[in-house]
């Protein structure tokens, strides 16, 4: 959805496919909203829309990076399903709840711009270990953070 950043990653994908046209990745769209794709790019900006948990946690699990340009998130629990499926984030820099948990699970990369996010694809494209490592560490930290029994211990220290 608009809201969502998916506008803006829409624009910095037909930049980067313009810089990359032979890159063979594609951008794959999941969820509510109808994704508006450029001319000549139909092909390369897949929308599914609704998927199943499975279908999603797939699609996840074989993707370069989850992309994710919100700038309204509280706490982004996609980022912490994508680093569950050992993959790295990708987030809009202006989104600050989003880049500071990217940062804070040393899970991922930034961009404020074009150049950035074509930059960050470039990198995570070129450099399956680092892609893998940011992924992994996504994965720890959100098992330390956001498990049930992570959870469950900070619950009971505020309540008992």
């Amino acid at each position: 959805e608009p809201l969502k950043g998916t506008p803006l990653l829409v624009d910095y994908w037909a930049a980067y496919r313009a810089l990359h046209p032979e890159s063979r990745i594609k951008f794959v769209f999941t969820g509510f909203g109808e994704i508006e794709r450029p001319e000549g790019l139909e092909d390369e900006i897949i929308d599914l829309g609704f998927v199943s948990e499975q279908d999603k946690h797939d699609l996840m699990a074989g993707a370069l990076a989850f992309c994710h340009a919100s700038v309204n998130e509280s706490l982004g629990i996609v980022l912490l399903e994508s680093w569950l499926a050992h993959r790295p984030c990708l987030v809009y820099a202006a989104g600050e709840v989003l880049t500071a948990q990217t940062r804070s699970a040393g899970g991922g990369l930034w961009f404020r711009n074009c150049a950035e996010f074509n930059v960050a694809v470039e990198t995570l494209q070129d450099n399956a270990a680092l892609a893998a490592v940011l992924g992994e560490s996504g994965r720890r930290w959100t098992l330390a953070n956001y498990s049930a029994p992570a959870v469950t211990v900070r619950l009971l220290d505020i309540v008992l």
